[in-house]
């Protein structure tokens, strides 16, 4: 289990992220934002150098792809173009790992089935050209999407069926829609290769950031429930909480503890 950033909730600057990365002790990078632009589109001479002074290797990126309908089908033949030149990046970065979204969510039942099975054969296309790159697809749980909660996403990726295409699960979006953590969890575990991390609380005013562990987000029992399926994935640390130098430190400090808690007990 390799605690990790997800750089730009903190700063798009580089050089301030990977500072931030090792002062809080976490073990690599997720990228998604560096300066002015989204990966893969990135300065890359000046990322490697930045990452190579800190010896960071980057665990995984964000690129954005299949945020948008199904239905439009331009834009999803351009997210696999996209991707090949994102597996070209992530190669030259010696980077496992691609988060993904998994289309926007139609209004209808009816479009939602057609929706879904589209999603599966365009992602069982994706998980074809990340398996020739010998690298993972994650599909995120988001708002809005097809594969929104635990039992859609778990649903998905069944149907999709493919070694090179698994979960990057937040709890954090499981919450907000009313799940049950623990049950959720135990759904999707063995189907995870990243787990996104950021805690708060539910007021009727709305959401509110907390500290990794001080919020609802009931951390170390997630973690209890994919050690024990084996899970030796990524936890990606978010940081919303101001001052982020702080807080991100007390979240990234709960969390290795907790790493460590968990793994000692059961080795």
């Amino acid at each position: 289990m390799i605690p990790i950033l997800l750089t730009d909730t903190v700063t798009p600057d580089p050089e301030r992220a990977l500072y931030y990365t090792m002062l809080w002790g976490l073990e690599g990078v997720m990228l998604r934002t560096v300066e002015q632009g989204r990966v893969p589109h990135l300065n890359l001479p000046r990322l490697r150098h930045h990452l190579d002074e800190a010896e960071m290797p980057v665990m995984a990126v964000s690129p954005g792809l299949f945020e948008s309908s199904v239905f439009d089908t331009q834009q999803w033949m351009n997210d696999l173009f996209l991707l090949d030149e994102v597996l070209t990046f992530t190669k030259k970065m010696n980077c496992p790992l691609i988060e993904v979204s998994a289309f926007s969510s139609p209004e209808t039942p009816q479009e939602r089935s057609t929706a879904f099975k589209k999603a599966v054969q365009v992602l069982q296309k994706a998980g074809d050209r990340a398996a020739k790159a010998q690298t993972t697809l994650a599909v995120l749980n988001e708002e809005g999407s097809i594969s929104a909660t635990s039992t859609q996403l778990a649903e998905l990726l069944s149907q999709v069926n493919h070694p090179n295409v698994r979960a990057a699960w937040s709890p954090y979006t499981a919450m907000r829609l009313g799940e049950d953590i623990k049950t959720a969890t135990q759904r999707i575990a063995g189907m995870t290769e990243s787990v996104r991390l950021r805690d708060g609380i539910i007021q009727p005013s709305g959401w509110k950031e907390k500290v990794l562990g001080t919020g609802d987000l009931n951390l170390p029992e997630i973690l209890s429930v994919l050690h024990k399926t084996g899970f030796r994935g990524l936890f990606v640390q978010e940081v919303f909480t101001e001052p982020k130098g702080p807080t991100g430190l007390h979240s990234a400090t709960a969390l290795i503890h907790l790493i460590r808690a968990i793994t000692q007990k059961t080795s």
